[in-house]
């Protein structure tokens, strides 16, 4: 009677154990799934309201942008007075900035802003983190040089911003000067950094490249910046990128310590 008690006392013990065991991988797989689909699928902000442009007295027209994928991102563009427009390209999750333009446009400038695919009142659903994001630049691209008076196209990118212009950038000589704030080296770099674990990451990695279709390999900004670039490392997490072939000055942000204060920007000639 004992051997049977504790016969039966073992096989419950390893029942127990593999259904925790197949609950334990079931969870994992589905939250390394919804970490995936959220990477990919980021919440959107609501569009901006323009108010501070209004404040400021600026100048706007609401405009749609058109992708070589079909992909109609919502934007606003301000005419240029000195012959020179900057394209303007937010971060990942984020939504064209307000406080960028208008620092540009009350110096002269041309803007041209836009929410991203998948944000703000852009279409489209799913962000690549700065692959099929380089065609909203082109699109914006395009839309600039058909301008009248135009006679050249700087930009600046912050965050998946700053790694899309500078994909964008490489294959377009157009795109004469560039600022990039706290670009990541590599998509994996970065997958690495934002989840430093050994079981997610990969399983995380592997759902992501499914869901998109591409691999992390293919977005390595630190590649795409040719002999043509002169970089300079103005913080721990700004590069100013400078195409030297473009003789007139580029512009230059310095940020404030941190996102929350950064306030009015200046503007630095290099």
């Amino acid at each position: 009677m004992k051997r049977i008690n504790l016969r039966y006392w073992l096989n419950l013990f390893s029942a127990a154990l593999v259904g925790l065991l197949l609950f334990g991988l079931g969870s994992l797989l589905w939250f390394s799934h919804r970490q995936a689909y959220n990477y990919t699928h980021p919440r959107r902000m609501e569009p901006p309201s323009g108010a501070l442009l209004q404040q400021h007295g600026i100048a706007y027209q609401e405009i749609e942008l058109l992708t070589s994928d079909g992909i109609r991102p919502a934007a606003w563009y301000t005419p240029s007075k000195n012959g020179t427009v900057i394209l303007v390209v937010h971060g990942y999750g984020d939504r064209r900035s307000e406080d960028f333009y208008s620092l540009f446009a009350e110096h002269d400038y041309g803007v041209l802003a836009w929410d991203f695919r998948g944000h703000g009142a852009s279409g489209g659903d799913m962000v690549t983190l700065g692959y099929y994001e380089t065609l909203d630049v082109e699109a914006a691209l395009e839309y600039a040089l058909a301008q009248p008076g135009v006679e050249h196209i700087g930009g600046w990118g912050g965050s998946m911003g700053a790694v899309t212009i500078i994909r964008a950038a490489a294959g377009r000589p157009e795109i004469e000067a560039l600022v990039a704030e706290s670009p990541f080296v590599t998509l994996e770099d970065e997958l690495d950094l934002r989840v430093p674990y050994p079981l997610l990451n990969p399983l995380i990695r592997a759902f992501a490249e499914r869901e998109t279709g591409l691999r992390l390999e293919m977005v390595r900004p630190v590649d795409e910046m040719d002999s043509s670039v002169r970089a300079r490392y103005i913080s721990s997490r700004v590069w100013a990128i400078r195409w030297c072939r473009w003789i007139l000055p580029n512009v230059c942000i310095m940020p404030q310590a941190n996102r929350a204060s950064y306030g009015r920007r200046q503007v630095f000639r290099i």
